[in-house]
């Protein structure tokens, strides 16, 4: 964490050690400044800053903002820049703060994001039905394409629905078993169970399963063969 200074009424900036640490700047070799700091902003990001710049000045209320700079090298680096103003006499002479370095939150937030684009569109594209629901309710969470396809539904019909409503009422008991048995991990492959379209015809998939935690739910993820 970086702290800093600007005296509006000197013009004079002061920048802790930490400060041109964290900005890749040689404490001897530079005088600070606004403009200095403004010129590492990425480009991306320098109307963002000047309008909350601007706000600061009109409104004097504090502000707390991400933002890009661009280091020396050419390599992105990402800061929370913290910003209050102080008042003396209503009078706006000074502005302070401090600037964090949040690179490694933000990469790790990024390839989670990355992440989880992948097992989307892996889920969204995978040839066999893949159906999740949770353990506690046997509701249904999550559904994809090839799923909804094959028994007739929306996804939004479907996580409407649950274990109970896909298959044929007299073979219930026997998917419950088999179910509970697959939450129990005692095997993770269902053969042949009758399966109930939306149009009530009957078709037979064999359901291999895994078990995991999505949205904060326990859930077995079933699929389709």
């Amino acid at each position: 964490m970086g702290s800093w200074e600007w005296d509006m009424v000197t013009q004079k900036t002061i920048w802790s050690d930490n400060y041109f640490v964290i900005l890749l700047f040689d404490r001897g070799k530079i005088e600070p400044g606004f403009e200095l700091f403004r010129n590492r902003i990425h480009p991306d990001d320098v109307h963002f800053f000047d309008e909350i710049h601007a706000k600061i000045m009109k409104d004097q209320t504090p502000s707390s903002h991400e933002l890009q700079l661009i280091q020396n090298d050419g390599t992105v680096k990402w800061i929370q820049n913290y910003i209050s103003p102080v008042i003396e006499d209503d009078k706006l002479v000074k502005l302070k703060g401090v600037i964090i370095d949040i690179t490694v939150r933000k990469q790790a937030l990024n390839a989670l994001r990355e992440s989880e684009l992948r097992y989307k569109t892996l889920f969204s594209n995978a040839a066999e039905g893949i159906l999740v629901a949770k353990i506690e309710t046997m509701q249904f969470l999550y559904a994809n394409p090839a799923l909804c396809k094959m028994f007739g539904y929306t996804e939004e019909e479907l996580i409407r629905l649950g274990v109970k409503d896909i298959h044929p009422k007299e073979s219930l008991d026997y998917v419950r078993a088999e179910f509970e048995t697959q939450i129990r991990g005692e095997k993770t492959l269902a053969s042949d169970l009758s399966c109930l379209r939306k149009d009530g015809t009957l078709f037979y998939a064999d359901i291999r399963s895994t078990l995991m935690v999505l949205d904060g739910f326990k859930c077995n993820v079933g699929f389709f063969i």
